[in-house]
């Protein structure tokens, strides 16, 4: 049996943020072939245009993939995986690591400001710390499969 954590938060978050990055970055191309087009006649309209629009499409790209872009989770009966873009790209075998959670939260004057869940992964070697961005429900489901699988391995 499989079960799979999709990372739903980062991608509503990411969604925002990159627009409001987006739109401060457009303005500044907007303000830079406006500029353009006023003070320079040489240039022709659409050679402003492409300046204010081509470098703000690929920026929201290039924001939006690289913020966006973070792995989902599976869990199976005998691994944690890292899922990207559907292909397997970290897996911790629960014979070979030991998993354990930290959970830290962030304070401002008293008042929590968010939390960060991470897993340590332990291979005998060094422990690795992987951020994970799910929702405390889905934090939660995941780890307690990862224990139950983990004490019916060892």
């Amino acid at each position: 049996m499989e079960y799979l954590f999709i990372n739903k938060n980062k991608k509503v978050v990411g969604h925002i943020l990159v627009g409001i990055i987006t739109l401060l970055w457009t303005l500044v191309f907007w303000s830079g072939g406006s500029f353009a087009l006023t003070r320079l006649p040489s240039i022709a309209a659409m050679d402003a245009i492409k300046f204010m629009v081509i470098p703000s499409v690929v920026f929201y790209f290039f924001i939006f993939k690289l913020y966006i872009s973070g792995p989902d989770f599976r869990v199976t009966e005998t691994h944690l995986e890292f899922i990207k873009k559907g292909r397997v790209i970290q897996s911790f075998s629960f014979q070979e690591c030991k998993i354990t959670t930290t959970v830290t939260t962030f304070k401002v004057n008293g008042i929590s400001s968010g939390k960060l869940r991470e897993i340590n992964v332990d291979d005998g070697r060094c422990i690795k710390k992987y951020g994970i961005h799910l929702g405390k429900d889905d934090f939660n489901k995941m780890m307690s499969l990862v224990n139950h699988y983990s004490a019916s391995e060892n």
